[in-house]
């Protein structure tokens, strides 16, 4: 597996360069409170940086843009990533905040989209002072200055009984993404904290639910699924699909997200592939990953 992916890695950075087309993997990765220890009840220096940094190099080397959440201290994410990197985020006044972060790699660059001023849609956010507003970023490379997509990077909110708060976040997304023009291709990603109808009680999942009121205000937004097997979280009792993908416009997605497969194992095995090694040295969620195509 390891091989693998250091061979993807050298396929993006070869197409990076390529003029018929431009491939880039974007990773979408919750932290569980990062910068804190990886519990806000039991505050303590990041024991797991060392760590992280070792992961990120093994198993997600091929990635070139990450959408991180539960970022409590955004400073923490310069020592896990490579120097040349650039991450964005935003300032929040809540003590112990659960950032949304996007750092991408030395061949591209995240800019400011050409109406705001900043890096976030604040509407997200806006019916309570504990909510997450969006990452919104425009990804261009960096040696043509081209855009390749806007990025929207996502931590919603969570719980089974709050459907409509997240479908009334992903509107106020869906009304931002009405000013990015149709040939602008769009990737929405990040911890969604989607459930399916037998645990919310409603009729439709909220996979489904979502990707509606997505193409409430701009359209054509689509969903990427994940293999039925694929585990985004696990505790010891339970697992899901929190993390997901959108994608519109003139883009293509290579195959089925890559998720790190601990989350979904129902046997142990070494090192990060043992649960309880995993939880306690990384998170609670698997990081997930697509291979954008981009024409």
């Amino acid at each position: 597996m390891k091989r693998t992916f250091v061979l993807l890695g050298a396929v993006l950075l070869f197409a990076l360069t390529s003029p018929a087309q431009t491939k880039v993997n974007v990773t979408t990765f919750n932290m569980k409170w990062f910068g804190i220890g990886g519990d806000p009840n039991n505050i303590q220096s990041e024991y797991r940086i060392p760590s992280m940094k070792d992961f990120i190099s093994k198993y997600l080397g091929f990635t070139q843009v990450f959408v991180f959440e539960e970022v409590v201290d955004l400073a923490t994410l310069k020592q896990i990533l490579p120097p040349t990197w650039q991450c964005v985020g935003y300032k929040h006044p809540m003590e112990n905040h659960q950032h949304v972060a996007v750092c991408a790699a030395k061949a591209l660059v995240l800019d400011k989209v050409p109406y705001d001023t900043n890096f976030v849609i604040e509407e997200v956010a806006a019916e309570s002072p504990r909510m997450r507003p969006a990452v919104r970023v425009d990804v261009k490379e960096r040696k043509t200055r081209r855009t390749l997509f806007t990025l929207v990077g996502v931590h919603l909110k969570a719980m089974p009984n709050e459907t409509a708060r997240r479908i009334s976040q992903a509107v106020a997304i869906s009304k931002d993404l009405m000013k990015i023009p149709a040939q602008v291709p769009v990737v929405i990603t990040g911890d969604f904290n989607v459930y399916e109808k037998a645990d919310t009680g409603l009729k439709q999942d909220d996979i489904d639910l979502i990707q509606r009121a997505l193409n409430a205000g701009t359209r054509g937004i689509a969903h990427v699924p994940h293999k039925p097997n694929a585990k985004t979280f696990r505790s010891e009792r339970y697992r899901n699909q929190f993390d997901q993908f959108y994608v519109r416009g003139p883009i293509q997605v290579a195959e089925n997200p890559f998720v790190f497969p601990v989350c979904a194992a129902t046997l142990d095995g070494p090192g990060y592939f043992n649960f309880d090694f995993y939880y306690k040295n990384v998170s609670d969620h698997c990081p997930a990953a697509i291979q954008v195509i981009v024409r």
